[in-house]
């Protein structure tokens, strides 16, 4: 990197801040995650750990060694390193941030990069491959922020303790909340003074079990600092033949994370259980991902179905297979959910499907699918219901009609219009606003028809005059009901009525003729009473006696 010793002053080498031998700094570089580097002042590798080969894929760290750090980055990385980062470096003796790597076959990753001068002209180089970095990214950020040497960028807490649990140093514990650190006395306090017996004693196993085997320990822990419960990510690296460090993260957080997300996925679960609906989760190529209920609706082809290979192509009529893509293509490209429905024939029988496409991911989308074969029926049956009934409505002989109590019409038949000589229902649902006063001949009737309703329920056969349009007079027969909803609350009043006038006028014309044969059956009763007067002796003597008296005047 092309850096003299004039560029810095040369001060004195910083004290070792967390107390480390070289060789336990050393062991730290070597199980680091992060790649580290040293380039001598000529930009050349003199040292690199095992995790810097790997971000450039060398088999060897040593086939690194003596490589210049140009080969580790594409020409324009390269221009970007001679024209900003190289210089900020020397001026503040440090620099921290991003860059883009290359590795040995040519293929470029992001990497989270540290370089440090030191006084002798040569540079600390930290790397890490942040492709994949999720919820480590702040921590890591901080670290690179603080322009640290090796072990002060890593984020966790670095404690160091002999094989017994002596503990012999501590490093970046500001910021974070370490158990008795006020007791953390260096080369005397023990691990059984630090923490709470059965801790302590899990602690102890795990050092003993890394010093025993060389390999890297790990465990997970719950803590009570300050009052609070902490949850620790423990790691444990033997640094020497009696000592190791351990490097403690505290995962609270993402703990609480874990038992949300936990929470959120048995939530879930238990809607989708409780969904009647086939749910598909779907890329936008129509490859099949997931597959929810089928154990319980009808799915075309659900043998045939693998998650992640199969597509919608290979399951469906090609003509579904296209309407298919055609809405989910559509859902990705606006964000909107789509909505259509289907026909296909599953095991021998047709079914009809309601499709919902809603995205999940900027590839993703689930289909909500349900069966709606029986629903569409009563659809069809009520339709059907729905137009006889309209047609016996309009071609009614009798008058239909639904009003409110306060007397207004709500809605009547073209019969109903005629009967009362109104031009259509409209103009007689307008023209009427008091039924009681504008109908009736006799007002007090609407009352009397009211009460029983309201007593009854229902009417039969009710005669009353009604007023026509013109101001005529007919007579009408009424059969009504009180319709109520479910809590006994009235809502109107629906009923026929027919015009019965003329019967009413033959009834008169009877009646008059039953009337006036009532007479003359009278008159010839009377008459023939006479006659049969007459017949007898009894008559026939009396006028004989009546002659003779005459006689007897002349």
């Amino acid at each position: 990197m092309a850096l003299e010793n004039g560029d810095r002053q040369q001060d004195d080498p910083a004290p070792n801040q967390v107390g480390l031998t070289p060789e336990q700094q050393l062991a730290a570089l070597e199980v680091a995650v992060y790649g580290m580097a040293i380039f001598n002042d000529d930009g050349c590798i003199i040292y690199a750990n095992p995790a810097c080969a790997n971000l450039w894929q060398y088999d060897n760290r040593e086939d690194l060694i003596g490589q210049s750090w140009q080969r580790l980055y594409a020409p324009e990385e390269q221009q970007r390193f001679e024209r900003e980062i190289l210089p900020q470096c020397l001026q503040a003796g440090s620099w921290t941030g991003e860059a883009i790597a290359q590795r040995q076959d040519g293929t470029t990753y992001p990497q989270a990069l540290a370089l440090s001068q030191m006084t002798d002209g040569s540079m600390v180089y930290i790397a890490q491959d942040i492709t994949e970095r999720q919820l480590a990214e702040d921590s890591l950020r901080r670290s690179e922020a603080d322009k640290q040497a090796i072990l002060q960028a890593i984020p966790d807490l670095l404690m160091h303790f002999r094989g017994d649990g002596t503990h012999l140093d501590i490093a970046n514990s500001d910021g974070y909340s370490v158990l008795e650190l006020d007791k953390l006395v260096q080369g005397n306090a023990s691990v059984y003074d630090l923490m709470p017996y059965e801790l302590a004693k899990q602690r102890m196993h795990y050092i003993q079990r890394a010093l025993q085997t060389g390999q890297i320990q790990f465990y997970e822990q719950d803590i009570e600092v300050n009052g609070q419960i902490q949850s620790e990510e423990v790691r444990l690296v033997a640094t020497g033949p009696d000592e190791v460090l351990v490097i403690i993260r505290n995962i609270t957080e993402r703990k609480r994370s874990e038992s949300a997300l936990r929470q959120s996925e048995a939530k879930n679960r238990a809607l989708i259980e409780a969904i009647p609906d086939l749910l598909i989760r779907m890329r936008g190529d129509g490859t099949h991902l997931e597959l929810a209920n089928g154990d319980r609706y009808p799915v075309l082809n659900k043998d045939k179905m693998v998650p992640g290979k199969s597509t919608v192509y290979e399951l469906m009529p090609p003509d579904l297979a296209e309407m298919r893509m055609r809405y989910i293509r559509q859902a990705l490209q606006t964000g909107k959910y789509q909505f259509y429905e289907q026909q296909i024939e599953i095991n021998g029988q047709l079914e009809l499907e309601e499709v919902r496409v809603v995205v999940t991911g900027p590839d993703e989308v689930l289909l909500i699918i349900r069966n709606i074969t029986e629903r569409k029926r009563q659809e069809e049956a009520l339709r059907i219901a729905e137009e006889n009934y309209r047609s016996i409505f309009e071609n009614a002989l009798e008058g239909i009609f639904q009003s409110t109590p306060e007397g207004r019409l709500i809605t009547i038949n073209p019969a109903m219009a005629r009967i009362y000589g109104y031009d259509s229902p409209a103009d007689m649902i307008a023209s009427i606003t008091d039924i009681g006063e504008q109908m009736y001949v006799e007002p007090s009737l609407r009352l009397q028809v009211k009460a029983v309703l309201a007593t009854q329920g229902f009417l039969k056969g009710f005669e009353f005059r009604s007023y026509c349009k013109d101001g005529s007079i007919i007579w009408t027969a009424m059969d009504a009901r009180a319709v109520c909803d479910s809590g006994g609350t009235l809502l109107y009043y629906e009923g026929i009525v027919q015009d019965v006038t003329e019967r009413k006028r033959k009834e008169e014309d009877l009646k008059r003729q039953l009337e006036q044969l009532e007479i003359q059956i009278d008159q010839s009763r009377r008459a023939q009473e006479v006659a049969e007067i007459v017949q007898t002796d009894y008559f026939q003597k009396i006028l004989e006696e009546a002659e003779s008296l005459r006689y007897l005047d002349d």
